[in-house]
């Protein structure tokens, strides 16, 4: 009797032979892998991130934040493919759009739990721009982040 792989193990050397010819620099073939891995399973969420990532070492990060916003639509629940997405979406300049999807995980129950939201929120983007030196925005997010951190400071010490 023959042994028969399932499926998902040809999925997943699709996924690595993609990865396999991204660091080698080779894009158009790596590209060409992932696409055939998303043409057989279109709602694994890893293929996007990993397209994402060739488009983006390729240089075209405003197809890069595309797909992997296709990815991270595909499960609404998963933090890290959220945050992926906001900072491929801080990478490609939309810096709305990041601040919308990031603030898809934070909830306004009361003061304190805004403000320690808002602090994390802050800190992800302060974070983020630390490696893009370039944005105008570095300078407001640190203002933002400082005077958050100053009001949650006092909160603490009247409690």
């Amino acid at each position: 009797m023959i042994d028969v792989e399932p499926p998902t193990v040809f999925v997943w050397l699709l996924y690595y032979l993609a990865q396999h010819y991204d660091y080698k620099r080779e894009s158009e073939k790596a590209l060409t892998y992932i696409n055939e891995a998303l043409a057989h399973s279109p709602t694994l969420v890893e293929l996007y991130m990993v397209k994402a990532k060739i488009l983006k070492h390729a240089g075209d990060t405003k197809q890069a934040m595309e797909v992997i916003n296709q990815g991270r639509e595909l499960d609404l629940q998963d933090r890290f493919i959220n945050s992926k997405a906001t900072k491929y979406m801080i990478r490609n300049g939309d810096f709305e759009l990041a601040e919308k999807t990031i603030g898809l995980f934070t909830r306004v129950c009361n003061l304190y739990l805004f403000l320690f939201s808002y602090l994390t929120i802050l800190l992800f983007f302060f974070l983020v721009f630390s490696s893009c030196v370039n944005s105008f925005r570095l300078t407001l997010y640190i203002h933002m982040y400082m005077h958050i951190y100053i009001c949650r400071m006092i909160m603490l010490s009247n409690h």
